[in-house]
């Protein structure tokens, strides 16, 4: 008897919780259903083209709404704002050139005209410096190569004639 009373309550247990899985109804606020979850898939890129300097989050990661998933390189921004800021210079000192027709300010154009085309400079060495590290890797095309070749070469000319025109001026 004394083994029997053991047995027989855990047979009593299992045949109540069996019954009211199986027989009872669910409550009203708990459902049980058979089936697959999938997940949402989205296609995500940058705005604009760059080197990848951090990538946060990997191919098959959960994310959220506003996460971090990868950082660009800022070097092309940076000489694009500067090759900017050099043009918006210009401007100022070619109007304040026209406005006061003084030689000082032929000189402070030239001066920034000289300014952007170092800027522009810059940013065709980076260019060129991607294109080809792309170009040895096989990655970019031959073309793509050639322009920022080619670009180089017009901005290493183009501040070579601002810096005849300070040498004429002077």
């Amino acid at each position: 008897m004394r083994r029997v009373l053991p047995l027989l309550i855990v047979a009593v247990a299992t045949a109540l919780f069996w019954f009211r899985d199986h027989w009872l109804p669910a409550a009203a606020d708990h459902a049980s259903y058979l089936g697959y979850v999938e997940g949402e898939t989205t296609l995500v890129g940058a705005g604009v083209a760059g080197r990848l300097t951090n990538v946060a989050a990997l191919e098959g990661n959960t994310v959220s709404a506003g996460d971090v998933l990868f950082e660009l390189d800022d070097a092309v921004a940076e000489a694009d704002v500067a090759r900017l800021a050099a043009s918006v210079a210009t401007a100022k000192s070619t109007a304040n050139n026209l406005l006061s027709g003084k030689r000082d300010a032929e000189m402070a154009l030239i001066g920034k005209q000289q300014a952007e085309a170092e800027a522009n400079l810059d940013l065709a060495r980076i260019e060129f410096n991607r294109a080809s590290t792309l170009n040895q890797r096989g990655i970019s095309a031959e073309t793509q190569f050639d322009k920022a070749k080619a670009s180089l070469a017009v901005a290493e000319t183009r501040l070579a004639q601002v810096k005849a025109s300070a040498d004429v001026a002077r």
